[in-house]
């Protein structure tokens, strides 16, 4: 079933964004109703939550989105109500079905395309040192295990510059750099996506660490968090492959020994940054 997410989100975020409009054209051109009230109920948050997620850095959500997914339910019960009592109303099937749509994709949405399938991971467990693996940098330079060992590292696998809330989890991370700089730390910004997305992403926030590529998600599949076809449909066009990496944050210590890891389960539920900086500042001092 997972490959059908690509489709699946692309076309529900096109659709969301259409039918808002329709809706909001509505309002401007013709009598609204109770049914088309529930319409816009249903719709109009999902609408703005997809915008807050693509302008306002947001990093991480709750898991179900409770509060949201009552406010739906409420806009699409409210536009059958409507339709039910207004019976003379033509065509108040046109808002229920906006209403249901919304409603049904949004759940589609929270408790499926968000949530990842991850399993047991045999590779990424604290205590564990990681197998021998070669990534590249900006210029194509090649980097293995041996090249961060000495001092603790933070490992971070992120899906690429198309995802707002990867991107929004580095920021939060440059925003300590400082403070992760000083303890001696090496933090490693890896995706799968072209060096030349990378570099953009690199020069963007301008920062000492390493922005990395894993050439053909190699190393990805080695420690078990490939993601394929994770790409939503169409990022093809801007040069991004189908298959991603599911984010995945670890630190290894001195030695290059496992000590702390996040495997999140869904793609909008992300660590803090105390939790990076906790067990950084552990690791210094036990060294």
């Amino acid at each position: 079933m997972d490959r059908y997410k690509p489709l699946y989100i692309s076309t529900y975020v096109g659709a969301v964004f259409l039918t808002s409009f329709a809706i909001l054209y509505h309002f401007f051109t013709a009598t609204v109703n109770l049914a088309w009230l529930g319409a816009a109920i249903a719709m109009w948050p999902v609408t703005l939550m997809f915008v807050r997620f693509g302008t306002l850095n947001v990093v991480r959500t709750s898991k179900n989105m409770n509060s949201l997914i009552g406010l739906v339910v409420f806009g699409a019960v409210l536009s059958l109500l409507g339709a039910r009592l207004d019976v003379t109303a033509e065509a108040n099937w046109v808002p229920v079905s906006y209403a249901l749509v919304g409603l049904l994709g949004f759940l589609v949405y929270v408790f499926w395309y968000s949530r990842f399938d991850r399993g047991d991971n045999r590779i990424i467990k604290v205590g564990h040192k990681l197998p021998s693996f070669v990534l590249f940098d900006v210029e194509g330079a090649e980097l293995s295990e041996r090249d961060f060992t000495g001092k603790p590292t933070l490992f971070m696998f992120y899906r690429g510059n198309w995802c707002p809330f990867c991107v929004a989890q580095i920021k939060e991370l440059v925003a300590q750099y400082k403070e992760i700089i000083a303890l001696g730390v090496d933090v490693v910004l890896v995706s799968p996506q072209s060096q030349q997305n990378t570099r953009t992403l690199a020069k963007k926030f301008d920062v000492p660490f390493k922005f990395l590529v894993d050439e053909d998600n190699k190393v990805a599949e080695t420690f078990e968090i490939l993601n394929e076809n994770g790409t939503p449909l169409g990022l093809g066009l801007l040069g991004y492959e189908s298959d991603t990496v599911l984010p995945t944050v670890f630190i290894t210590d001195q030695q290059g020994k496992i000590v702390y890891v996040d495997l999140t389960d869904n793609y909008r539920v992300r660590p803090e940054p105390e939790a990076f900086l906790n067990i950084l500042k552990g690791v210094v001092e036990a060294a």
